[in-house]
């Protein structure tokens, strides 16, 4: 049996049950523009890649040619003009072949750089899908419950609209003051205030999730599920410590990092050794035209060669030095990356234990208030209480209602970060 299941390794389509919102992740790894620009740098990466190791293999290369001339006969005075020749071409059509030995291996380092920084790349698309998934993921979550909280604005509008009506009834009829009608006009309008803040809100977080979707602002944005619909697991599994440097895509581009900054030094250290290399020509050259494919116009030259670098002013040594200074910065980046990562999944475990009981104790706040408005209103009706009383308990139950509905966008939240924290599901 496996100890080290983790709720991270699951598919997002797993992880969130609201079909619009899985839609949406789908579109966005699709289309967000931020992961295009990212696939786009692993294109480069692998180019690099092959860049890197086409010094492996021999370099062929063809050329053709032709040119004239005519010698100067007042060049060399004194010598018969029969002795120059008129003008002349060269004709040649040549194939040069140079191949370096990697002796001490400064190529295959360097290609193991470049592929381990192609690995990082990979691993960088990952976190950022990681990331799309996770900003998706919060930023339907924060409409939705803008949409709830636009939902409790709108009753209480219309409850205290009810009440501007009772109260000014009950202030014609001679039952009470003009006061408690005043009031409760103060108090509608209050609630009024707040709607266009609420939809400001709301507006400006759908013109996010465009963006993330790649789509132009200002388009409507379909709901699937309500915030009270979406489910929390109970229980999560996190995982293990050493399967969550397996699973987190960052700290995987950043060992990567590190072994092509170690690959580099290899690299630095090798091109302070000979090069050994071999270059030859071969072909047809002819000073006609019509003779260049003649059996005598064939020609050919070949040579080997070493280069030792002796005096370069420190170059050679001072490239070792900061190949392998490099190599100490990402050793740093490497575990602080891993610390970062146990910080945020315990950070995450505490706050979604936390959110589960600030919830509780929000539902629990918003029941009692309710109660209170209910027999506040009773009260009220029957004249034994004034309006003020009616008017607290109706804030009092507005304001918990508010912290009722952050605190449950921040549960789901906190699980959104929890998965995002443990990787993602990105494998």
């Amino acid at each position: 049996m496996r100890t080290d299941s983790s709720f991270g390794d699951e598919p997002y389509w797993r992880v969130y049950d609201d079909p619009v919102l899985q839609g949406y992740i789908k579109r966005s790894l699709d289309s967000n523009y931020d992961l295009l620009a990212v696939m786009a740098r692993i294109e480069a990466a692998r180019g690099q890649v092959t860049i890197a190791n086409s010094g492996m293999f021999p370099q062929l290369g063809v050329a053709a040619d032709a040119s004239g001339f005519k010698n100067s006969e007042n060049r060399y005075p004194g010598v018969e003009t029969d002795a120059f020749v008129g003008p002349t071409g060269v004709f040649g059509l040549m194939a040069t072949l140079s191949w370096e030995l990697d002796v001490f291996g400064r190529i295959r380092r360097g290609t193991e750089a470049q592929r381990a920084q192609l690995r990082a790349s990979e691993a960088a698309y990952q976190a950022s899908r990681v990331a799309i998934v996770s900003a998706v993921s919060e930023t339907y979550i924060t409409m939705r419950q803008l949409d709830m909280l636009k939902e409790i604005i709108d009753s209480n509008i219309v409850s205290r609209k009810e009440y501007v009506r009772l109260s000014k009834t009950l202030f014609e009829g001679g039952k009470t003051s003009e006061l408690d009608w005043r009031q409760a006009e103060g108090e509608l309008h209050r609630v009024e205030a707040e709607l266009p803040v609420v939809k400001i809100a709301i507006a400006q977080t759908e013109n996010a999730l465009n963006v993330l979707l790649g789509y132009q602002p200002g388009l409507s944005i379909s709901r699937g599920k309500t915030l009270l619909q979406q489910s929390v697991p109970s229980s999560l599994p996190s995982g293990l410590p050493s399967g969550l440097i397996e699973r987190r895509p960052d700290v995987i581009a950043a060992e990567q990092r590190l072994v092509s900054a170690n690959a580099l030094v290899g690299k630095a250290i090798a091109e302070q050794f000979p090069r050994f290399a071999i270059n030859a020509t071969g072909g047809l050259q002819s000073l006609g035209s019509s003779t260049v494919f003649d059996a005598n116009s064939l020609m050919w030259t070949a040579a080997g060669n070493i280069a030792q670098p002796l005096f370069q002013g420190g170059r050679l040594a001072a490239q070792v030095d900061v190949a392998d200074a490099n190599t100490k910065e990402l050793v740093a980046a490497y575990r602080q990356s891993i610390l970062v990562a146990f910080r945020e999944v315990n950070d995450a475990l505490v706050d979604v234990n936390q959110r589960r009981l600030e919830v509780e104790a929000t539902a629990g706040t918003v029941k009692s208030n309710r109660d209170v408005v209910r027999l506040s209103e009773l009260r009220y009706r029957y004249g034994a209480t004034p309006y003020l009383q009616v008017l607290d308990a109706q804030r009092s139950l507005l304001d918990a209602q508010r912290k009722d509905v952050t605190a449950r966008g921040k549960q789901y939240i906190a699980y959104i970060n929890l998965y995002k924290a443990l990787g993602g599901g990105w494998r």
